[in-house]
């Protein structure tokens, strides 16, 4: 990004700016999975599928800012211009989870399905780095009983009634968002040439997992 002389006033003697940047990111993650299915008692069908998640990602950003450029034709040089300011940005990011769905169904008609799973991530402090969710759903297919069949058979061919309740987690936001932060701000008075540090981003130990709960019926 560059500011060019031309599209200043010439009368505030103007120089010319440039904003040069690089970044870099490489990420992997890894979601192993296993199911079980059986049949118990003639009548119980269960289903299980257990799994867990591994990921980590890794961004880079290196920033220079430049001026004092006499010529635009230079702009795209670093050299001919003065340093003004660096910043080199660093974020890694870790995130674990394991989770574990059961469903349960008796004689085709009754059904239970739970599931629950714990997740961790490098975005919270310590202390908050971890969240437990899980949710709980029966439901009944009123069409397969035989007393009801009778009944509905002329108009509905299958009905049924379900409701489910649970939580869930997001560690969506910015890293490092519980850990205060100090920066330099370059325009400021300064002391002996040393630009003062000022602060960016107060500590919250409060930053945590983004809970949501949710009752479905139906």
């Amino acid at each position: 990004m560059f500011k060019t002389i031309k599209s200043q006033n010439p009368a505030s003697f103007p120089i010319g700016q440039a904003l040069y940047g690089k970044s870099k990111s490489n990420n992997w993650t890894i979601e192993p999975q296993a199911s079980y299915e059986n049949t118990l008692l003639g009548k119980a069908r269960i289903s299980v599928v257990t799994g867990a998640t591994i990921r980590q990602e890794f961004r880079e950003n290196v920033s220079i800012y430049a001026g004092g450029y006499s010529n635009d034709a230079l702009l795209r040089v670093l050299s001919p211009g003065n340093i003004w300011a660096i910043t080199n940005e660093r974020n890694p990011y870790k995130y674990a989870g394991i989770f574990g769905r059961m469903g349960i169904t008796w004689d085709n008609k009754y059904v239970l399905e739970l599931s629950g799973r714990r997740d961790g991530s490098s975005r919270f402090g310590p202390g908050r780095r971890y969240g437990n969710f899980g949710a709980i759903g029966p439901a009944w297919i009123a069409s397969d009983e035989q007393w009801l069949k009778k009944i509905l058979a002329p108009v509905i061919s299958f009905l049924k009634f379900n409701a489910n309740t649970g939580t869930a987690g997001q560690d969506g936001g910015s890293d490092y968002q519980y850990l205060s932060r100090w920066g330099q701000s370059f325009g400021m008075l300064t002391y002996d040439d040393i630009d003062p540090m000022i602060a960016l981003q107060p500590f919250n130990q409060d930053y945590h997992w983004q809970l949501t709960r949710e009752l479905n019926l139906g």
